[in-house]
């Protein structure tokens, strides 16, 4: 019989990997080095994508250590206090970014999102995804 943990392990992994082919995609998009518009559109997009993928991953890894969240905000504090998120601060304006991408169209944000995403959110997607990608090894999240 499988467990739930097991079936949670499994979920942390797919989710895993979307986030890596979501980071994956972004990286390919900010290394366009976009000026177009179309292209900030792309990289914004990537950029959400990319975002949703993580929080849900936290959210899974966080319930591996047997804390239940609601939604992103949530899920964002509760792996900043399990050490699995730095700087939380950082993903609380990401998360407020990317709620204002569904309700902002001015060049002014959407320029001043793209430079944020290259300069400060993309480097901080892979220093999560090198966390992750070692979170079945790491004591800090193994069983309690």
């Amino acid at each position: 019989m499988v467990s739930s943990r097991d079936i949670l392990i499994e979920k942390f992994s797919n989710k895993r990997n979307t986030l890596t082919e979501a980071l994956a995609q972004l990286t390919n998009y900010a290394a366009e080095n976009p000026t177009r518009p179309i292209e900030i559109a792309g990289l914004i997009q990537g950029f959400e994508f990319t975002f949703e993928a993580t929080w849900k991953v936290l959210n899974v890894a966080v319930q591996l250590k047997g804390v239940d969240c609601a939604g992103p905000r949530d899920s964002l504090k509760a792996a900043h206090a399990l050490r699995i998120l730095e700087e939380q601060h950082l993903w609380l304006e990401m998360l407020e970014d990317r709620n204002q991408t569904t309700h902002r169209y001015d060049a002014e944000f959407v320029n001043s999102l793209a430079a944020t995403i290259q300069k400060s959110y993309l480097p901080a997607f892979h220093r999560l995804l090198l966390v992750l990608n070692d979170f079945e090894s790491d004591p800090l999240f193994s069983e309690s």
